[in-house]
């Protein structure tokens, strides 16, 4: 896809995650349970901040209706190593945001 900035760019790129041994790899929607375990993983004392409930959902539509039809259908081969190597269904994915 053209006209991207880094920040649209496929987390499989970015972090390398084929090249690079992670310890953890967290999911934002898991953030609740897993920063506090991460936490305390790490040895560290401190406490992760209470996780704001959003309509995340409603803005995620909210902001994909901007987007064409045709390049949303691209998405899923555009980020299908993602989906693999970080445990997405690309069609539950499409359905969140069409």
């Amino acid at each position: 896809m053209t006209g991207l900035t880094d920040h649209w760019l496929p987390q499989s790129v970015v972090s390398h995650v084929c090249h690079v041994r992670y310890d953890f790899i967290g999911k934002h929607e898991h953030l609740d349970s897993e920063a506090p375990f991460l936490l305390q993983w790490l040895g560290t004392h401190l406490k992760f901040p209470k996780v704001h409930q959003s309509k995340s959902e409603s803005l995620l539509k909210m902001e994909y209706s901007k987007v064409s039809r045709e390049l949303i259908l691209k998405l899923p081969e555009y980020y299908c190593k993602d989906y693999e190597l970080f445990g997405y269904d690309p069609k539950e994915i499409l359905a969140k945001i069409t």
